[in-house]
């Protein structure tokens, strides 16, 4: 059952006025942002989920291909595309899982692993330069509200499987 909120005054007064609607800024962010990441990573020919799969691998070697997926919100049914195109461009390793002949770990090869610590401090001037118009305090806040926003319990979750872009 949906909980029933009190309106909101301000999606009344940004209803006709597109240009201050949430998602359109929201939007608008995600573009700024993913030209921001391009100039910043210029050369290396990696997006954004490729650069976060790329993370996580970092992070939690000899993951599951599937746990993959759920750790940067990438569609499961397509994740095998994302990672084809890692591994060949020679940054991911793909093995058989020893106990489940259907799943598939991950690791990053030497190559990935130095093209991670070669962008990691650029990735990181990245989003610093993205908020950098917020105080700390502010992005915090930012990212807080983004994370609440994502954290629904109304029943308007979004599928984050089916609707992953790279």
């Amino acid at each position: 059952m949906l909980a029933v909120n009190p309106p909101n005054p301000y999606s009344e007064r940004v209803t006709l006025d597109f240009q201050r609607q949430p998602g359109h800024l929201i939007r608008r962010c995600l573009q700024l942002h993913h030209t921001m990441f391009a100039d910043g990573v210029a050369g290396r020919n990696i997006t954004v989920p490729q650069w976060a799969a790329i993370r996580a691998l970092h992070e939690f070697p000899g993951i599951e291909q599937a746990k993959l997926s759920e750790l940067i919100a990438y569609d499961r049914s397509t994740i095998g595309g994302l990672v084809d195109r890692l591994e060949a461009k020679g940054l991911v390793a793909r093995s058989q899982h020893a106990a489940d002949r259907r799943a598939k770990l991950l690791n990053l090869t030497a190559e990935g692993q130095v093209l991670f610590e070669s962008l990691h401090s650029r990735v990181r001037e990245v989003t610093s330069a993205f908020v950098a118009p917020l105080s700390p305090d502010e992005a915090a806040q930012l990212v807080a509200l983004l994370e609440r926003l994502l954290d629904r319990d109304d029943g308007a979750n979004v599928d984050r499987e089916a609707h992953s872009i790279e």
